[in-house]
C-alpha cells in the first residue's frame, strides 16, 4: 500500500482569504498556494502502448476511488521532476492545463462523484492519449479523508466507459492501494520536559537514520507541532525516508509583570530563563542520543541550537551531521576566529546588516 497523510491542516489561512476557500483545506475546490503544496502527491500511471490504444476504443476515462476520498489535480507536463511539483512554478496545472501549481483547481475523487462525471479526464488530455501522442497520465492527489476505519483502505482507480455494451459498463485499467492517516503517524517526538519521553513514529520506515529537529524559543507545545509538521513534510517531500522526531523542551518560559501604569499584569516571554532551560534540556538530549541507534542527524531552529551545541559540547552527544537555522548562539561560540568586525559598520560584509538596524550605533548589535 501507499501510504499519504490527510491535508487537514490550515495552510490557506498562510495566504488570501478567498471565497472558494474553507477553514479545512481538504475540501477547498484549489490549492492554497505555496504552503499547502507539500500535502499533495504526485502520481502517474503509465499506460503503455497496449493500454493507450484500448483508451482510443473507449474515449470516456475517469479517475475514481473506492472506499474513501482523495483530492486530485491534473498535471499536463509528464517531463517535469517531482522537485518541479513543489517549486509552486509552471502552468500546466488543472483541468485547463494552464493553471499555475499555487492555485489549480482541485477535484474531489469518490464512488459517488462518478456517475457524475467530476472525475473525466479533460478533453485534450484525452486528445492526446487518443492520436498516440501521450502514453502517461499524471496527477497530485491529496488525502481528504483519514482511512483508519476503513479496514481494506481506499484505492485509486483509473477508470474507462465501455459504451458499446446494451448496458454501460465500467472498466478498471489500473489500481493503486492507498492509505491515509493523520501526518502525526508519520513522526515521533522526544520530549525533553517529560522524562524524555521517546514517541516513536506509528508508521516505521526502514532506514538506519533519525532526524531530530528541535524548536527555538517561545515555542510553545501547540506552536511546536506546528513545526515538526512542517519540517518533515518538507523533508519527506524532498526524498527523505529517515525517521523523524521533534524535540520539545522548556522554551516558552513566561514572566508576568505589574506596573502602576498598567491596566493589568502582562504576560511577556522571559528569554534569560529559556537559556537557562535550553542548557538543563542538553543533558537529557544527549542522553536520548546516545540511546537512538543508527545515523544521527540533528536540526534546530533559534535557541534551540543552545539546546544541541550544548548536549554536544558539554554532555558528548554522538551526533553525524548538524544543521544549525538561525542559530541565536555568537558565531565565536564555535570559531574563536570568528570576526566581529570591532564594532565598526564600515567592517561589515554588505548584505549582512538588516536595513531595520541602521537605525541604531553598530554595538548594539
Amino acid at each position: 500500500a501507499w501510504y499519504i497523510w490527510c491535508n487537514n491542516d490550515d495552510d490557506c489561512r498562510q495566504g488570501e482569504e478567498d471565497s472558494s476557500i474553507n477553514d479545512s483545506d481538504p475540501y477547498n475546490t484549489k490549492v492554497c498556494g505555496i504552503y499547502d503544496l507539500d500535502d499533495f502527491f504526485p502520481v502517474q500511471f503509465r499506460l503503455g502502448e497496449a493500454l493507450a490504444d484500448y483508451m482510443k476504443k473507449h474515449p470516456i476515462a475517469y479517475l475514481a476511488v473506492a472506499g474513501s476520498s482523495l483530492g486530485c489535480v491534473w498535471v499536463h507536463d509528464n517531463e517535469m521532476g517531482v522537485e518541479d511539483f513543489y517549486s509552486g512554478t509552471g502552468t500546466c496545472y488543472g483541468i485547463s492545463g494552464t493553471q499555475a501549481a499555487l492555485e489549480a483547481d482541485v477535484q474531489s475523487l469518490a464512488d459517488y462523484l462518478f456517475q457524475k462525471g467530476e472525475a473525466r479526464f479533460p478533453t485534450h488530455m484525452m486528445d492526446e492519449l487518443m492520436s498516440g501522442q501521450r502514453r502517461t497520465v499524471t496527477v497530485l492527489v491529496e488525502g481528504q479523508e483519514i482511512d483508519a476505519d476503513a479496514p481494506e483502505g481506499m484505492r485509486l482507480l483509473l477508470h474507462v466507459l465501455d459504451e458499446e455494451e446494451d448496458d454501460e459498463e465500467v472498466i478498471t485499467l489500473a489500481s493503486l492501494d492507498v492509505r491515509c492517516h493523520d501526518v502525526e503517524a508519520f513522526y515521533g517526538v522526544l520530549d525533553l520536559t517529560d522524562g524524555s519521553a521517546l514517541q516513536e513514529p506509528s508508521l516505521q520506515t526502514g532506514t538506519d537514520t533519525s532526524v531530530f529537529f528541535v524548536h527555538g524559543y517561545n515555542v510553545d507545545r501547540s506552536a511546536a507541532e506546528v513545526w515538526y509538521q512542517e519540517i518533515f513534510k518538507r523533508l519527506w517531500q524532498s526524498g527523505m525516508n529517515a525517521r523523524f522526531y521533534g524535540v520539545t523542551w522548556d522554551g516558552d518560559a513566561w514572566e508576568s509583570i505589574s506596573d502602576a501604569s498598567l491596566l493589568q499584569p502582562i504576560k511577556l516571554p522571559n528569554y534569560y530563563v529559556n537559556v537557562e532551560n535550553a542548557f538543563a534540556s542538553a543533558e537529557p538530549f544527549a542522553e536520548a542520543l546516545r540511546k537512538t541507534t543508527g545515523r544521527k542527524v540533528v536540526m534546530a531552529h533559534s535557541l534551540g541550537n543552545m539546546v544541541v551545541s550544548s548536549a554536544i559540547q558539554d554532555h558528548m552527544a554522538p551526533v553525524d551531521v548538524y544543521f544549525m537555522f538561525n542559530s541565536a548562539v555568537p558565531a565565536e561560540a564555535y570559531d574563536t576566529d570568528a570576526p566581529t568586525y570591532d564594532f565598526s559598520i564600515e567592517d561589515v560584509p554588505e548584505g549582512l546588516i538588516h536595513d531595520d538596524w541602521d537605525a541604531y550605533p553598530p554595538k548594539s548589535y
